[in-house]
């Protein structure tokens, strides 16, 4: 049976391409210990995407992105946002019809992360946070105490979290991620929207187990 042309899709990780798009791997860089990883590779987890498309110079990025999203039926996307990433700005600001934004958190920051966040949803709208466990450094499990501040504010704010799930692609270690820390954050904070991101893979059984236990949790 073919897929449905006339669906719209809502895509909750797209991020603009640019000059340079090996910066967005930057922040994993210290956790990298193969060679390949660190020097060869364009990015972290090109062992399983062989061939990574090349956009080429375009005059105009985000029309681009604009062009692609029409071209795959995406009617909204969810590009991650911060001080210093004026391209999100940018895009938010010329098509907020098409374009929401969130921010992937840092809880290693302590208390000036949950004020960050609170600015960021008062300046920009944030319409979630994001979190990934496995490239934060230090990783920072989803249970651990660091994350509890930044989930207590995403429930005064009414915002949801979206964490990577699963075994992440990139060669890192898995543990900060594993799907069964969820039931923990959904069993305090029964008010805290949960979605997981990434698939979950290679648990994908137990993420439907949680999700039936557990109302606020979406995959």
């Amino acid at each position: 049976m073919p897929m449905p042309s006339d669906v719209k899709v809502v895509d909750l990780m797209l991020s603009v391409p640019g000059e340079d798009n090996s910066q967005w791997y930057e922040f994993m860089k210290p956790l990298l210990m193969d060679e390949e990883s660190r020097n060869l590779f364009k990015m972290p987890a090109q062992y399983m995407f062989k061939d990574i498309p090349d956009t080429g110079k375009k005059e105009d990025y985000i029309a681009y992105t604009i062009e692609q999203m029409d071209k795959h039926n995406i009617e909204i996307a969810m590009t991650g946002i911060d001080d210093h990433n004026e391209v999100a700005k940018e895009a938010l600001r010329r098509h907020p019809d098409r374009f929401i934004c969130s921010y992937e958190a840092n809880p290693n920051n302590g208390m000036e992360e949950v004020r960050k966040i609170v600015r960021l949803h008062e300046e920009y709208g944030i319409k979630a946070v994001t979190g990934f466990a496995s490239g934060l450094c230090p990783q920072v499990p989803y249970n651990d105490k660091k994350w509890y501040p930044i989930y207590a504010k995403l429930v005064e704010l009414d915002i949801p979290f979206c964490p990577c799930v699963g075994v992440p692609g990139p060669r890192l270690p898995m543990a900060p991620q594993k799907v069964e820390l969820l039931d923990e954050i959904c069993w305090f904070f029964p008010e805290l929207k949960v979605v997981m991101r990434h698939g979950a893979e290679p648990w994908e059984k137990l993420a439907w187990k949680l999700m039936l236990k557990y109302p606020n949790l979406y995959y």
